[in-house]
């Protein structure tokens, strides 16, 4: 009771002292209040998120996070199948001077020949400077924009000096794109027969007798021009170069002769294989690095799945196959029978003939389904039968599953290297590598398993040239009743039929680095 009157007495005092406030103060009064109901509905709303987001990220378990095992800076993952579109000619010389779309067919001039000896598939132009031999090809569009030109070049003279022809495009003003190969190193000019003409010269000093890859590129947004061999970077223009400037009629357009006004008419001495020009495309520097280097992949998806999705068109055919779903990447090949095999003609390029003993690097996924029995994994031959005078299994397995991989060190004499047993219905992804420098090493789901001893060189590989057949799950493509025989080493396996999944089949013609070596396992 006393309280409730205590408090009825209070009341009318609070009340009285608002009254006697002045009427700055009630303002101000007013505005505190205002000001203090604010900041506390401010700090409801948003005090307890901030709070939250601190905590989470001062006391968030480092175990949770995804690491990334490998470097994100590799090519590896970055291929780009060869679409022939409107934009691309391609020459493969393929015994004529005909392109992919059929809608640029060269004319041939000074009776030039095709050899077997190519770099990419069945032949390569074979051109002989003293008899001015090159291929003239219909008008291609390079003027005021981007471009790319690549090919495979083998010189056969005894010496880089001099001037050999490679590429040309000049209009009746005489503004001609040239590109040629002068004392060792690569030219490439937009004007060449101005006397002010600038020309971007490259570094690297090219080999004879050997293979090259040479890629061309102008940038028309950067204005820029690139050299590239063998995949890398080789030389750069410097400050803005303006895009070629020639006519879009009456052009003169050749492949194998160039010309400059310091030299006039020079023409190439020797191979030119895999010819291509992509207009208005300025290709990506991996694009490059894998067209130089990426022999063949078969990644055997149900879209085209016995094609080669390199630059180099390798496809290849197949028989009593299935296509699975549960490959290691989308789709996979499967082998079921006896007389289950995939084949295409795909090892030219792993070889020279100046002795530089060549790199070169292998790798697939493989799925067996059968605990025992054996099998060919990866069989070679000069014959698409299987058999020949050179053929073996570079990847087999043993009647308990174990893996064996063949080379050869000297004429046909063959040496093997014993892996790990494969696991059943798992996949299990195989490397196997060769240099000059480290030898033979075979590597299982990423780690080097087992290498040989340094060796010179896989002659019958690196050597041959003629492109050879490879063989995908048998040592041939008509089974048992084949009967063929082909070279083995001392360690004993089963060379036949393979039962169960193969994917991602990759050939480099290079040895692939660790952290590439992860991409293949972790992509």
């Amino acid at each position: 009771m006393n309280n409730e009157n205590t408090s009825k007495e209070n009341s009318p005092s609070q009340h009285t002292c608002y009254k006697q406030l002045s009427t700055k103060q009630k303002l101000v009064f007013k505005l505190i209040v205002i000001a203090l109901l604010f900041v506390s509905i401010v700090s409801i709303i948003i005090l307890p998120p901030v709070v939250l987001l601190v905590i989470r990220r001062t006391t968030l378990p480092t175990s949770t996070a995804t690491v990334n095992p490998c470097s994100s800076t590799t090519c590896i993952g970055q291929e780009t199948p060869n679409q022939i579109v409107t934009t691309t000619v391609l020459y493969q010389f393929n015994g004529n001077a005909n392109d992919s779309s059929g809608r640029f067919v060269g004319i041939p001039f000074g009776n030039p020949t095709y050899v077997t000896q190519s770099c990419v598939g069945t032949s390569a132009l074979n051109l002989n400077s003293g008899s001015f031999q090159y291929i003239q090809i219909p008008y291609v569009n390079l003027e005021k924009q981007s471009f790319t030109i690549e090919t495979w070049l083998y010189l056969t003279t005894n010496s880089v000096v001099g001037d050999f022809g490679i590429f040309s495009q000049c209009d009746l003003d005489l503004i001609c794109l040239s590109i040629s190969l002068k004392n060792g190193r690569f030219i490439l000019s937009f004007d060449s027969m101005n006397i002010q003409n600038k020309t971007l010269v490259g570094t690297t000093l090219f080999s004879i007798r050997e293979w090259m890859h040479l890629t061309v590129i102008y940038d028309a947004t950067l204005y820029q021009q690139r050299i590239y061999i063998n995949g890398r970077i080789d030389a750069v223009s410097n400050g803005i170069v303006s895009a070629y400037q020639g006519a879009s009629k009456n052009t003169t357009t050749t492949v194998g002769r160039s010309r400059f006004l310091s030299s006039g008419f020079t023409f190439f001495q020797g191979r030119i294989d895999h010819f291509k020009i992509s207009i208005g495309t300025v290709r990506t520097t991996c694009q490059i690095y894998n067209d130089a280097t990426l022999t063949a992949y078969y990644p055997f998806d149900t879209s085209s799945t016995f094609d080669d999705f390199s630059v180099n068109r390798f496809n290849g055919i197949a028989s009593n196959t299935t296509v699975i779903s549960a490959g290691r990447y989308e789709q996979a090949i499967n082998f079921t029978s006896s007389i289950s095999y995939f084949q295409a003609q795909s090892f030219p390029v792993i070889r020279n003939t100046s002795g530089s003993s060549p790199p070169f690097t292998f790798s697939l996924w493989v799925n067996p389904t059968s605990p025992i029995g054996g099998g060919s994994l990866v069989h070679i031959s000069n014959l698409p039968s299987g058999a020949g005078f050179l053929c073996y299994d570079l990847l087999a397995l043993t009647m308990t599953g174990a893996l064996v991989v063949q080379f050869m060190e000297s004429g046909f004499s063959v040496t093997g290297l014993q892996g790990p047993i494969l696991p059943i219905n798992t996949w299990s992804h195989i490397a196997v590598i060769y240099s000059r420098e480290n030898g033979i090493r075979l590597l299982f789901n990423g780690q080097v398993y087992v290498t040989s001893s340094l060796i010179a060189i896989p002659q019958n590989i690196a050597r041959w040239e003629v492109p050879l057949y490879i063989t995908l799950g048998n040592n041939s493509p008509l089974g048992p009743s084949s009967g063929i025989t082909c070279q083995t080493g001392s360690i004993s396996f089963v060379s036949g039929s393979y039962i169960g999944a193969i994917d991602e089949f990759r050939l480099y013609n290079r040895e692939l680095n660790a952290q590439e070596l992860c991409n293949l396992v972790n992509i």
